[in-house]
């Protein structure tokens, strides 16, 4: 069997086939090069396309879940962005913003394309309340103030005690006492996991704190060991019953002290 014949390469063929390799690559990056300039500009148009077209100009913005405690607020924030860019607006920002008004717990901001927007709200809802220069003061479970209101008809607890309270919404209720706040965050968590609605909280003594809870004025003393003292009420409570009214002293955790009141 004859072996194939080893084909000869001069110098002037093998540098022939280098200039047409290097050739066709030439040709290839002008040709990518041309294809990305003309990428670039196709870029360009659709941008300033998108951020001056008449077409997206904001034309309507429906705000979904809000009531009359939010709705003019949200009403005049979105009135300001009708006739402007719907590209123009970052959503998270917008929702940020919305966010800083009371009784706004949560906005949703969706973008419809070419010229519509949604507000979605999720409302806040006052938790407790202080009574403050013969007007109340309406706090959210988060200890932050909802609205500072001429006296009327109060909805949630009482919350008694409070050294510095605070007026301005959006701020928490007390301005200086950190540990009132801190002491009315752990009442609420602990009062939300056991399903348990209270009508008074009382933060004047941080080692006698006092919560009333249905018909019985309950002693926490510190916020320390929050959980067992509420099981321990829960455990009495089953025992006197709903109707029994007075005075349960759970301060220390392991052992109740009940006192009816006559």
């Amino acid at each position: 069997m004859k072996r194939p014949r080893k084909r000869r390469v001069t110098p002037q063929f093998s540098q022939q086939t280098h200039e047409r390799i290097n050739k066709r690559k030439r040709a290839r990056r002008r040709q990518a090069k041309r294809r990305l300039i003309v990428f670039a500009i196709l870029c360009s148009i659709l941008i300033v396309v998108a951020y001056t077209a008449p077409f997206f100009r904001i034309s309507k913005i429906d705000i979904i879940g809000a009531s009359d405690h939010t709705f003019t607020q949200l009403q005049t924030y979105a009135d300001r962005l009708v006739g402007k860019n719907i590209n123009w607006y970052a959503t998270k920002k917008i929702e940020d913003t919305l966010e800083t008004i009371p009784y706004v717990k949560q906005v949703i901001v969706t973008r419809h394309f070419p010229n519509r927007m949604k507000f979605n709200i999720k409302e806040d809802s006052a938790y407790s309340y202080i009574f403050h220069d013969n007007a109340l003061i309406y706090v959210n479970s988060a200890g932050r103030v909802l609205e500072f209101t001429p006296w009327h008809t109060p909805v949630g607890a009482e919350l008694l005690g409070i050294t510095n309270a605070q007026t301005s919404p959006g701020l928490d209720f007390t301005t200086q006492d950190n540990i009132q706040l801190e002491e009315y965050k752990q009442i609420v968590d602990i009062c939300a996991q056991y399903s348990i609605t209270p009508t008074i909280i009382n933060l004047a003594d941080s080692n006698n704190i006092i919560v009333k809870l249905g018909n019985l004025d309950v002693v926490l003393g510190t916020i320390d060991g929050l959980n067992e003292k509420i099981i321990l009420y829960n455990d009495i409570k089953a025992q006197i019953g709903d109707k029994v009214r007075g005075a349960l002293d759970v301060s220390s955790g392991t052992k109740g002290y009940f006192h009816e009141y006559v």
